[in-house]
């Protein structure tokens, strides 16, 4: 969304498997490379390199802005007594370090998040570059029919609509023309992503992941967005994004009788 918002509508990298940044090595899950993508591509195969490749050529205190418009870094108050977890975006000073940028890039490093910034990026996305404010209760009732509705704040505008079709676009491609894809429902289209975040805990010599997959449907005018968490899970695609399937065809098979 920064590098779209910067003007760099498309860029090509052919990614090796690795990356050096200013001397220190960042690896590429496919250690023999992706070769070359388009960023439509790197999105799909999720390609480390690619992303600090692009992450570098941003100015950081837009990229890092851009996250912080997206929900990350903030809490939100969801009702009375409720209040969201903030997760931890790296501050400004600390992305003067090329390294720490590049772990931004790709979603590790510094930054932690919940599901619920997770769904508001999605769904900023897919409202055309409107993040919606959070909110748990729509309203009170006195005799169970009528709802006196909450005030609810106004959607702020994070990103242009352009950017937020092209980056749609991606997450759209990503689950109904990829294969071996476990987040395509068999009902309804869909789009998103899968994400697989390293923890740094470690049990019987193995590490222990949380897996993801953020995702809405149906594609071509969405009304749900979806964010999965597995735990100790093995990739996003095999833990979460099956997960995703399951909601998308249940709701839709719901709505339908």
């Amino acid at each position: 969304a920064a590098a779209l918002e910067s003007g760099i509508r498309e860029i090509w990298y052919d990614c090796g498997g690795k990356i050096d940044v200013n001397g220190q090595t960042f690896s590429c899950h496919e250690q023999n490379g992706h070769g070359t993508l388009s960023m439509k591509l790197a999105m799909a195969k999720s390609c480390n390199t690619y992303f600090i490749k692009l992450g570098l050529m941003l100015d950081r205190a837009k990229f890092r802005n851009m996250a912080a418009d997206m929900s990350f870094g903030k809490s939100y108050q969801l009702a009375d007594s409720i209040v969201s977890s903030a997760g931890t975006l790296p501050s400004q000073s600390e992305l003067n370090n090329s390294a720490e940028v590049a772990n931004f890039a790709f979603g590790q490093g510094k930054l932690t998040a919940a599901p619920l910034q997770v769904t508001l990026m999605t769904s900023c996305i897919i409202n055309g570059g409107k993040l919606v404010y959070p909110r748990l209760v729509m309203g009170t009732t006195t005799d169970g029919k009528t709802v006196q509705e909450n005030e609810a704040k106004a959607p702020m505008n994070v990103l242009s609509e352009s950017a937020a079709r092209t980056i749609k676009e991606y997450l759209d491609y990503d689950v109904m023309s990829t294969k071996n894809q476990y987040a395509r429902p068999l009902t309804v289209s869909a789009g998103g992503k899968t994400a697989t975040a390293q923890t740094g805990v470690f049990e019987n010599g193995s590490e222990k992941l949380n897996t993801w997959f953020t995702g809405y449907f149906p594609a071509e005018q969405p009304k749900y967005a979806v964010t999965v968490l597995c735990e100790n899970g093995t990739w996003g695609n095999t833990s979460a994004a099956p997960v995703f399937q399951k909601i998308a065809d249940r709701v839709t098979e719901l709505e339908e009788e």
